[in-house]
């Protein structure tokens, strides 16, 4: 077995990787904020409609493409969240505050329509003559789709596994929305570049797990050969590899020097 020392002691190492989500998500309003006079943003009620709307579109994708990130389990980044267990954890938790945001996001920005009529209000949500917000309406509707049948649809875990994978499209989608639409990115480099990174790399770890994955994931084939309880709503299972054993590698904390 090899044994690398790791000079991050663990106790520290574990809260990187949530700090680092925490900091990717909420830099894009940094971002927003130092572009414009905050007077500027919130001088009426339709600017302040149209402000949080923005802010709400900018931190949901930013959180989904942490998501996507995450759900690539690239093992550099799963030793900085304490284990594959609080990694997925932290990939649920982005989701779920991504989902809420982004359907947020246009309902917020209808506001700013109120004061003209509630049917100028419901026709923004409308599709329209507009590629931009077309390509956001069927992220939207994918997205929501995708969501409930998760939560509440009893398919078998290989339909709902692979149903999964199509939040990758959802997300294609929504990017090119956020590229498209009038706002902030237009007027605002420092933005529109670290969005386009950061959904460019979400992108890309969709493609390298789901597309790729047969040929750069390493995959390991184990039988159960044995099942019992353990205590109270724990199951022990014992596994047998079939073919090539999992390669295990033990970190211990110290200085490497």
């Amino acid at each position: 077995m090899d044994i690398k020392i790791d000079p991050l002691p663990d106790e520290y190492k574990k809260y990187i990787g949530p700090l680092v989500v925490t900091v990717l998500s909420l830099l894009p309003v940094a971002l927003w904020v130092v572009a414009k006079p905050i007077e500027d943003r919130f001088f009426s009620i339709e600017a302040t409609a149209l402000s949080f709307g923005q802010i709400a579109g900018l931190v949901g994708m930013a959180l989904f493409s942490v998501a996507m990130i995450l759900s690539a389990r690239l093992k550099i980044i799963t030793r900085y969240f304490d284990g594959l267990n609080k990694e997925y954890s932290t990939h649920h938790t982005a989701g779920i505050i991504s989902f809420i945001l982004l359907m947020a996001h246009p309902l917020i920005l209808s506001f700013g329509y109120l004061r003209v009529s509630v049917s100028a209000m419901a026709q923004f949500l409308l599709p329209r003559n507009d590629l931009a917000i077309n390509f956001g309406i069927i992220a939207l509707i994918g997205l929501v789709v995708l969501i409930l049948i998760t939560l509440f649809a009893k398919f078998k875990y290989e339909v709902l596994f692979t149903l999964h994978k199509f939040l990758g499209l959802v997300f294609v989608f929504a990017s090119v929305h956020m590229l498209l639409a009038p706002g902030d990115l237009r007027s605002n480099p420092p933005l529109a570049a670290y969005m386009s990174l950061l959904m460019a790399a979400g992108i890309v770890a969709f493609f390298y797990r789901t597309l790729l994955g047969h040929f750069a994931v390493s995959r390991f084939s184990y039988r159960v050969v044995g099942a019992r309880e353990v205590g109270d709503d724990v199951l022990e299972i014992e596994m047998e590899p079939v073919g090539e054993k999992i390669p295990y590698v033990k970190y211990s904390a110290g200085s490497a020097g």
